[in-house]
């Protein structure tokens, strides 16, 4: 092993003695107020605890316990709550009283809780057991919808005049829906799916024709139709003016969309346009800069 060298040793000796040295005098300096220090501290801390105390009421716990409701389950904290104040000696009715008023459960409820995560039964402790059927609701399964109608509300509500209507509301969460689903309303605003084929009876899986259609649809008209007649009247009909998902985002934000031909079976859209850009640019160009850019503006009509 490296020994150390002897100055190294002397000075580290040193060091400890001048330390301890402080270390007395500055206990020797400091006995005499300690006592009473120690006594001042205990009374004012002890000041302190009783005006906390004072300052504490029950609707600073009920938010407290709101905010952390966000965060854990009811059913979490109640326990927790249940289980600390039994744990201080806190009799049953007084537990009660208090988390009912903070707003968790009652304490027949936490008690029936606490008895379950002490048997170490956690898969009973976490799961709900609310009783009755669970449904879905309406923003389950459309999230979409319920952040349109927030941001909505949000808006209007920030405007001056104070014009904002449920009605308002109510028709933008009814246009919002059925331009998700796709759907379309009938003359009673009400939506309705119709088949086109039949689907049950001896011509079941064939087409059911116009006129049947048209009867489908209740719209009136005359028991001697003509073909013609009966196309220009279904044309009419909002159930054959579907708009689909890529034209109402064209009219909504206003971007025009050019469907363009394959230039070859084996070649997407895209694909398609840069292999005919490129052959008609080589065919029309003199290899200058300038007939170039000319040459990619003519290339898009061309295609």
């Amino acid at each position: 092993m490296h020994r150390k060298p002897q100055r190294e040793k002397h000075s580290k000796l040193i060091s400890y003695a001048f330390l301890r040295k402080r270390t007395i005098e500055s206990d020797n300096c400091s006995g005499s107020s300690e006592a009473s220090v120690d006594s001042e501290a205990n009374d004012s801390s002890r000041e302190r605890s009783r005006q906390f105390k004072q300052e504490i009421t029950n609707s600073d716990l009920s938010v407290l316990f709101e905010l952390c409701k966000a965060k854990c389950p009811l059913k979490y904290l109640s326990v927790l709550l249940y289980m600390a104040l039994r744990k201080f000696a806190v009799n049953w009715k007084d537990c009660d009283i208090f988390l009912k008023e903070i707003g968790a459960m009652s304490a027949e409820t936490a008690h029936k809780w606490a008895e379950v995560f002490i048997s170490n039964d956690l898969d009973e402790f976490d799961c709900e057991n609310r009783g009755g059927k669970y449904s879905a609701e309406f923003n389950d399964f459309f999230p979409q919808i319920e952040d349109a109608a927030k941001q909505y509300t949000l808006e209007r509500c920030s405007e001056k005049s104070a014009s904002f209507a449920v009605m308002d509301l109510a028709k933008l969460i009814d246009e919002t829906f059925y331009e998700t689903t796709n759907l379309i309303k009938g003359f009673q605003g009400n939506s309705k799916i119709l088949h086109c084929y039949f689907q049950s009876g001896p011509d079941q899986g064939k087409s059911k024709g116009l006129l049947v259609i048209a009867k489908g649809l209740e719209i009136k008209m005359s028991p001697i139709i003509k073909l013609p007649e009966l196309q220009n009247l279904l044309a009419d009909h909002p159930a054959f003016k579907k708009v689909t998902r890529l034209e109402q985002l064209v009219e909504k934000y206003g971007i025009p969309i050019k469907f363009c031909p394959k230039f070859h079976c084996e070649l997407n859209c895209i694909e398609g346009l840069w292999c005919s850009q490129k052959m008609f640019i080589r065919r029309n160009t003199d290899q200058t800069y300038n007939t170039m850019l000319k040459m990619i503006a003519e290339s898009h009509d061309n295609f």
